[in-house]
């Protein structure tokens, strides 16, 4: 089957999918399944999980605002995520989407038709950070942009942050460049999100950490100041919510937010310090080897709980498919660590290291907490727990345990 719109045909093959409330056309190709960069429109199946949430938080941030929507999608590929929040969130006004591949803009206008949303959608094909600029106005803005691309968002950021609508609006950002981000390649990491990365046992919770510190630091050249509601590290991308909210203040208030992670590659030991223009010990405190400086970075709280718990709920409503009960487990663990110690330890890791059987990690967190220490697991990695137990100690408990 072969659609059109009045521009022209599309010349390749579609077939018809499911995902959510939408029923819509993706390219009938096999690298849809192999590999998706090289299909005429872009589509990515492994990302639904992605867009179930992106529908439950949007949902969340109307119903915390009380006011209609306007939503934003600068790169939509065949436009599968703005048409769900189109059909599956309440009060949305209306949603555009936009994408300078001339077949994208096609797909996403048949998508459009064929869910009868002509009204509600729009959809157009333009350079994105051109499309931004022309909502950057203000009447014009948005009060929820998402962008979702294949690499690094940080091209499009600056546009993004002038679009949002001056009060309390939300940028949605997802980046899959996990190698710079997780210390593979800092150069090109510090290039892009103007912070150093250090390739830990940990990184991903780094790589969140510089996502948000990046995000942070371009709004608050526009003053803009930024909350983290939301993150997930989910199998090779990283997630961010933020809040934005326009004044001075606010923007200096998210800046005193900013740090640098020391890290000694010695023995293990790492610590968040607060501030931008701080005077580092350059010497680690346990084992006096010198120190590793990874940032600037955010350093604060990476969820806000009660954003969190307004998801579980949302979700739990909600018919979402196969990918229900990943989400949920996804929730359930991030509310757990919400007021969890940051840079979380992989246990595997530590007995690797120690030469010893990895015991149950409940076990592990049974000793922790006789010994008076806060614990919780972490989404970010399933044999990893958040504790503000220093390394020493928590090694000396995996020692007993082995014993």
């Amino acid at each position: 089957m072969t659609p059109s719109d009045k521009e022209g045909k599309i010349t390749f093959p579609l077939r018809r999918v499911t995902e959510g409330n939408v029923s819509f056309f993706i390219p009938d190709t096999p690298e849809v399944e192999t590999d998706f960069v090289k299909t005429p429109v872009f589509y990515n199946p492994q990302m639904k999980l992605n867009r179930d949430i992106s529908v439950v938080a949007v949902q969340v941030f109307q119903e915390e605002k009380q006011r209609p929507i306007r939503f934003c999608e600068p790169l939509t590929g065949c436009g599968v995520r703005g048409i769900r929040i189109a059909l599956e969130v309440q009060e949305i006004q209306d949603v555009y989407l936009n994408d300078k591949n001339v077949s994208a803009y096609k797909l996403t206008a048949e998508n459009i038709r064929v869910n009868k949303l002509q009204e509600k959608v729009k959809v157009s094909t333009e350079d994105a950070n051109f499309f931004l600029d022309k909502h950057a106005s203000s009447g014009d803005r948005f009060d929820v942009i998402d962008i979702d691309p294949f690499g690094t968002p940080v091209a499009i950021l600056d546009s993004a942050v002038r679009a949002l609508k001056k009060k309390e609006s939300l940028l949605c950002v997802t980046a899959t460049d996990m190698a710079p981000l997780c210390g593979v390649y800092p150069e090109a990491c510090f290039r892009k999100y103007g912070g150093y990365p250090l390739k830990t046992k940990y990184c991903h919770e780094i790589a969140v950490r510089l996502l948000s510190g990046c995000i942070i630091r371009i709004a608050a050249r526009f003053s803009i100041g930024t909350k983290v509601r939301f993150v997930h590290s989910t199998d090779h991308y990283i997630r961010v919510y933020v809040e934005a909210d326009h004044g001075d203040t606010k923007a200096d208030a998210s800046l005193e937010k900013l740090g640098f992670l020391l890290h000694c590659f010695s023995c293990g030991h790492r610590e968040l310090v607060k501030g931008i223009t701080t005077l580092f010990v350059h010497l680690c405190p346990k084992c006096s080897s010198s120190l590793s400086v990874g940032g600037p970075l955010f350093v604060s709280q990476l969820f806000d709980k009660s954003f969190c718990i307004g998801m579980k709920v949302e979700a739990e409503k909600r018919q979402l498919g196969e990918k229900k009960r990943r989400m949920m487990r996804l929730l359930n663990r991030i509310i757990e660590e919400a007021d969890g110690p940051p840079l979380y330890y992989d246990i595997h890791s530590l007995c690797d290291e120690l030469s010893i059987q990895v015991p149950k990690i409940e076990h592990v967190m049974s000793y922790l907490e006789k010994d008076g220490y806060k614990v919780t697991r972490t989404h970010f990695k399933p044999t990893a727990v958040r504790t503000n137990a220093g390394i020493e100690d928590l090694k000396d408990i995996l020692l007993s345990l082995h014993q």
